[in-house]
């Protein structure tokens, strides 16, 4: 018996690729014999197709008259896409990567599937991937192998459900008929109970079921660059000019240097134009004075590893997964919005000892749930 993972496609994006991780490590654990479903939806075959022989092109001019590494001269989502395929390959037993429309045949009769985390259930991401709301759902598998499957952390992403009252009677067929249900917001209980008719539990993300020490493997396993100074880490997925300034005048207060952690176009350093690698970005986490972010990962790789942080409110990505984070951890103090002074916030005590002692009840409480739920 296989207990495949299904969750929204590894392009590059660091909390995605982690919370994958953190999945297969903690089943690998528990001997649940994990594989990764490796798939390619039509949004993203779109865009391979219209961006491939550009690529191609960019690659010779750049090998012929520049004699430039293809990867430094390959535009900054290729090369995402290069390091999550590189980081699968390295983390993971996976299935072979097949278009999202056929995936569901490589799951046999007695097998089960874990959904979750991220935003696997939310209606505007699914759309917006070109494969329907019920796709995370589990429409196109066997109903008794979603007898026998779980949700583990599904996001909602907000406190609404996007859905239309079609998608919705459709999704609620289906769930009803999972083994177990889990999400990551706690609104996201209240979505399945009014919408669905489904008694949920709210679970970690599943980057919480492990702790730094976990971690080391991805960051010994490739070669890092050491930051030569302290520093600021700013890890901003949406960044504004209001978003920049507040991050200048912060580090100009604490005369400490700012590290992106996202690549930015007009940096002198190559390095800083293009994406690090998942090890790197997890020592720059790991090593960093302060953290500023607007990720939902952002903040639980700084409760993770000890930094104060601050978490600067990111509405076009959904607050309601912030909220719950911070509050399991008593930690809403650590939230703004965008245009508030975070210098103050910023350097402002944290109880470690008390976080550290939520982090390991909420390791014991989803570990424990995944044990119970899986056969």
């Amino acid at each position: 018996m296989k207990h495949f993972i299904l969750t929204t496609p590894l392009q590059g994006n660091y909390g995605g690729m982690l919370q994958a991780y953190a999945t297969n490590y903690v089943l690998n654990t528990l001997n649940r014999n994990p594989v990764l479903l490796d798939y390619l939806t039509p949004e993203i075959r779109t865009l391979n197709s219209s961006l491939k022989t550009t690529l191609r092109s960019l690659i010779t001019i750049c090998k012929l008259f520049f004699g430039i590494d293809c990867l430094h001269a390959a535009p900054p989502y290729m090369t995402r896409r290069f390091l999550a395929k590189r980081f699968m390959k390295n983390f993971f037993r996976k299935t072979p990567r097949v278009r999202s429309e056929d995936i569901f045949q490589l799951v046999c009769d007695d097998d089960a599937m874990i959904v979750g985390s991220d935003q696997v259930w939310r209606c505007q991401y699914s759309k917006m991937m070109q494969v329907g709301s019920e796709f995370f759902f589990l429409k196109s598998t066997r109903e008794n192998v979603r007898k026998r499957s779980i949700s583990y952390a599904a996001s909602f992403g907000t406190d609404e459900w996007e859905g239309s009252p079609g998608e919705t009677d459709e999704c609620a067929k289906l769930l009803n008929q999972f083994k177990a249900v889990s999400v990551r917001e706690h609104s996201g209980i209240d979505i399945c109970h009014n919408k669905f008719g489904v008694n949920a539990v709210q679970m970690p993300d599943p980057t919480l079921l492990l702790g730094m020490q976990d971690y080391e493997k991805i960051i010994r396993s490739k070669r890092t660059r050491k930051p030569k100074q302290a520093y600021i880490a700013a890890y901003i997925l949406d960044g504004t000019p209001q978003t920049k300034e507040v991050i200048d005048e912060t580090a100009a207060c604490l005369g400490k240097p700012v590290q992106h952690l996202m690549p930015q176009s007009t940096a002198g350093n190559w390095r800083d134009r293009l994406p690090c690698s998942v090890a790197q970005w997890l020592r720059y986490i790991k090593e960093a004075d302060y953290i500023i972010t607007d990720s939902f990962h952002g903040c639980v790789f700084s409760i993770i590893y000890n930094k104060p942080f601050v978490c600067i409110g990111n509405r076009s990505r959904g607050m309601a997964r912030f909220h719950s984070l911070l509050g399991t951890f008593h930690l809403e103090s650590r939230f703004v919005e965008l245009g508030e002074s975070i210098i103050n916030i910023l350097t402002s005590p944290i109880d470690w000892n008390g976080i550290n002692a939520i982090h390991d009840k909420e390791r014991e409480r989803g570990t424990q749930f995944l044990k119970n739920n899986l056969q």
